[in-house]
């Protein structure tokens, strides 16, 4: 459950950068890193890997729903992907205020 609410509060938090922005509204979790893109905001790779951390905490909500040991595995090893897109986050909201 540790790493649902990790990932979910990350894409939450995305969700908050984008309304401070005043760009197009996020249809998903997913949608955040897209529009991140097309705005320049965030790097592309970056974005990339997150949009993958969002598919495993969509499998993660529904109560580990075809997640076996090897994918918890891989999400505990991308985690790295989570700590740079919040100092990505940090760096970038204090170049706005």
């Amino acid at each position: 459950m540790v790493l649902f609410t990790l990932l979910n509060l990350c894409f939450e938090l995305g969700e908050e950068v984008i309304s401070f922005l005043h760009t197009e509204i996020p249809q998903s979790y997913r949608d955040i890193f897209r529009i991140y893109i097309v705005n320049r905001y965030m790097m592309n790779r970056l974005c990339i890997r997150c949009q993958t951390q969002v598919s495993y905490q969509n499998r993660l909500s529904h109560q580990y729903a075809g997640l076996d040991r090897e994918d918890l595995i891989a999400i505990v090893q991308k985690i790295d992907t989570i700590r740079i897109y919040v100092s990505m986050l940090i760096e970038k909201s204090q170049e706005i205020v």
